[in-house]
C-alpha cells in the first residue's frame, strides 16, 4: 500500500527548498531515503497523509516537524 514519501531538502542556507516525493510504499520511501541521503540531501520517511496536512518544513534545519 502507498502511504509514505520522502521529503529532502535541496539547497545552500540562504537558498534551500524542501521537496516531498510521489507518494510510495513504506519500503520503496526507505530505499529511495538512502539513495537521497547518498546525495547530500537531508531527508525523512513520513506518512503522506500527514506530510499533506502539515505541510512542508520552512526551516533549513526540520528538526522534530516530520520525526
Amino acid at each position: 500500500m502507498n502511504t509514505h514519501v520522502v521529503v529532502y531538502r535541496t539547497g545552500g542556507i540562504s537558498n534551500f527548498a524542501w521537496h516531498r516525493s510521489l507518494v510510495l510504499s513504506k519500503d520503496v520511501a526507505e530505499m529511495n531515503q538512502q539513495l537521497i541521503e547518498r546525495m547530500g540531501c537531508p531527508c525523512y520517511v513520513v506518512d503522506a497523509a500527514r506530510s499533506l496536512s502539515i505541510g512542508l518544513p520552512e526551516t533549513f534545519a526540520a528538526g522534530d516537524l516530520l520525526e
